[in-house]
């Protein structure tokens, strides 16, 4: 998803994108940030502001009951602050509404890149909960009232496998951290960027985050074949 510094085109932009709600039962994945920053400085708004405005555009939020617990996946593969990764302004505005809408809790997870962080079953090297703190997430997570949580410190084995729906390139599943078995509801607040080998994967490339070392290994390995996949798909599309 490219970056458009045309307020006016941004605006034409935001209102097709606030319209379009993921209706998948567990995650409900809101628009980028960056897509509503022209039109909210056009507008006077700040940023915790825009994130707000953004948000209840692109849901009416009833699918949040009143004390359901909510995990929020930022984009964190580094300890780099924003727009290198997901903005803890608008990180702590995203825990605050989904107090005010009635969340009991919320909390805020993910394990970084290999770059950063090496987790093995039998070593560790590297640290989420550092790299959250460096970028000015963790500080604006506990802030907000969010409870931070970093996979890799649950150990090897807390992980579950869960099978994808359609035959995919993962022989052996996907390995899921066992948080998300705990919480009733998702949200992805990715970051506007692209990818080295996935192009504009249009945030679905930050779920990537979740997965344990060894199946984002498999997913690299296989890289290649599944941007031929996606262009294939792309171009037969109407």
């Amino acid at each position: 998803m490219e970056i458009d510094a045309n307020p006016e085109s941004a605006r034409r932009r935001n209102s097709r994108y606030s319209r379009a709600e993921i209706r998948h039962p567990k995650i409900y994945e809101l628009l980028a940030l960056s897509e509503v920053l022209p039109a909210a400085a056009q507008n006077g708004m700040n940023l915790e502001e825009a994130v707000i405005e953004a948000a209840q555009a692109a849901t009416d939020f009833t699918w949040l009951e009143q004390g359901q617990s909510v995990f929020i996946k930022p984009a964190l593969n580094s300890g780099r602050p924003y727009p290198a990764t997901t903005s803890p302004i608008a990180l702590a505005a995203m825990i605050k509404l989904l107090k005010q809408k009635g969340a009991g809790k919320v909390i805020v997870g993910d394990m970084s890149g290999i770059e950063h962080l090496q987790f093995f079953q039998h070593k560790t090297t590297g640290s989420t909960h550092d790299l959250m703190k460096q970028s000015g997430m963790l500080r604006a997570v506990t802030e907000a009232g969010g409870e931070p949580c970093f996979f890799e410190e649950g150990g090897w084995d807390s992980f579950y496998k869960d099978r994808t729906d359609v035959k995919g390139f993962w022989d052996n599943g996907l390995m899921m951290p066992a948080i998300l078995h705990d919480v009733d509801h998702i949200v992805v607040m990715p970051r506007c960027s692209r990818h080295v080998l996935a192009g504009a994967s249009l945030g679905l490339k930050a779920v990537v985050g979740y997965w344990r070392t060894d199946t984002r290994r498999e997913y690299h390995r296989y890289a290649e074949s599944c941007v031929q996949v996606l262009w294939r798909n792309s171009r037969s599309s109407p």
